[in-house]
């Protein structure tokens, strides 16, 4: 691909163009995201009531390294499988129970598809099932969303270059579904083309046996830190094309908050950027990059965090946290009961 070309598709885009297009990557934490981003200022006591929030939903027995360390047995039927908790009444999300039952039997299928003998060698898991176990996990939180075949495809004309996304999770503002919360993206299954597009055969999950396996499963937490998956830099340009693609649908004229899943890792992202910005990058002369000016603060910045494990109990506390305040600033700025 020429330097100078932009790709109609996002999921061509490496990282050369999006330093052409002059947009600065910053990594950070969840929190600061929010505070860019922020559609609403939340006072002393709706923060509060997050902190109360998350301490009822997080679900601190569950805590594992991957799903592998998750005691496991094909036999074990589901009505006795999994965390024994009591149901939580929750005001803010009336369908939390219900919601999270469906999480729970969803991540119980993907470990039964794990640990089923397998017809074929080299045959892994679905990858799909990793896209519907956050989407389970933002039922949880009651995001109106779009998936799959239900998400737009997202345009935005660069240099008289049409250019394409499909994102894989759409979340919509509760009472105006032309308006984007945010935008997730599944980065695990893309990996795994390129896998075996390189000739690397997956092996077959190796069964494990846990001496709590026939029993409620009680949490299990190794010295050594979660397995980290890497994200590579060209994995920003694509998500950023994605985010630019439906830029103009944003719930906020300043940027789009977004989220790319990679397996059971997921990392939140913002791309701030105004429209003056946006046209810029529109105009781009292919001879050289864009350029703004740093006087009036106008330069793109994409926002990035570390990735956090949903299985962790202290990853899966900011991951809470941080979609709960989402749907708190949400809440706020809408008129819809929730």
């Amino acid at each position: 691909m020429d330097e100078n070309e932009v790709p109609s598709n996002t999921s061509r885009w490496r990282i050369e163009l999006i330093d052409k297009f002059g947009i600065r990557r910053e990594n950070t934490d969840p929190d600061k995201i929010l505070q860019k981003w922020r559609i609403c200022l939340l006072n002393d006591s709706e923060a509060a009531a997050i902190d109360a929030i998350v301490d009822k939903t997080y679900l601190e027995e569950f805590d594992f390294n991957s799903l592998e360390h998750i005691p496991f047995h094909i036999n074990i039927p589901f009505k006795i499988w999994g965390i024994k908790f009591e149901p939580r009444t929750i005001g803010m999300f009336k369908t939390f129970n219900e919601n999270l039952e469906e999480f729970r039997f969803h991540l119980y299928n993907i470990l039964r598809q794990m640990y089923m003998p397998k017809k074929r060698e080299n045959q892994g898991p679905h990858g799909i099932g990793y896209q519907v176990l956050f989407q389970k996990l933002l039922r949880c939180i009651e995001f109106r969303m779009q998936s799959q075949l239900e998400v737009p495809t997202g345009q935005i004309n660069i240099c008289g270059q049409e250019v394409t996304s499909k994102a894989d999770i759409v979340g919509l503002k509760c009472d105006d579904p032309s308006k984007i919360l945010f935008i997730c993206e599944e980065k695990s299954s893309q990996v795994k083309r390129k896998c075996c597009s390189e000739g690397t055969a997956y092996s077959p999950v190796k069964k494990k046996r846990h001496p709590s396996a026939d029993v409620e499963f009680a949490a299990e937490v190794t010295s050594s830190g979660s397995e980290s998956l890497d994200m590579p830099s060209n994995v920003h340009a694509q998500h950023i094309g994605e985010l630019l693609s439906y830029l103009e649908c944003s719930v906020t004229d300043e940027g789009l908050l977004g989220m790319v899943i990679q397996k059971t890792d997921v990392m939140f992202t913002y791309l701030k950027i105004d429209p003056e910005s946006v046209e810029k990058i529109k105009r781009r002369k292919e001879s050289g990059p864009v350029t703004f000016d740093t006087t009036k603060q106008e330069d793109p910045v994409f926002f990035y965090t570390k990735q956090f494990n949903l299985l962790r109990r202290e990853d899966r506390r900011t991951i809470f946290k941080t979609l709960v305040t989402i749907k708190m600033m949400e809440k706020k700025v809408c008129c819809t009961v929730l």
